[in-house]
């Protein structure tokens, strides 16, 4: 690391102590845009209930009132007996209690639990 040190003070004409400081300022630069970037920050989004960009649901019902969910291209199943409760909240006006009530029986995220709520109007 010395040599690689000596290096850069030599190119940039300061003194060695800084040529390290230039290598962690580069290595923190390339670490961070690989963070932002690339694999690993899509791999913390997933767990985080968020990928990084508009939330896209697919949802279909079947005979029995239960929902199978397409979150972000992960399947989510509700049951039947959380989707009749959350379909009685939104068709008594109570749109929040809906979410709620969703967020809780599937440990979705705000935005998520919102627009399947909201896929209920039409």
């Amino acid at each position: 690391m010395d040599g690689i040190a000596d290096w850069i003070a030599g190119l940039t004409g300061v003194e060695q102590k800084y040529g390290y400081l230039i290598i962690g300022l580069i290595l923190g630069s390339v670490i961070g845009r690989i963070w932002r970037g690339g694999k690993l920050a899509r791999e913390v989004a997933a767990r985080q209930g968020s990928a990084g960009g508009p939330t896209r649901i697919v949802r279909t019902d079947d005979a029995a009132g239960s929902v199978k969910v397409l979150l972000n291209g992960q399947p989510l199943a509700v049951s039947a007996e959380t989707m009749a409760e959350v379909r009685r909240r939104h068709a008594a006006g109570d749109k929040i209690g809906a979410i709620k009530h969703l967020r809780e029986a599937t440990r979705i995220g705000l935005a998520e639990a919102k627009e399947l709520v909201e896929t209920l109007d039409s």
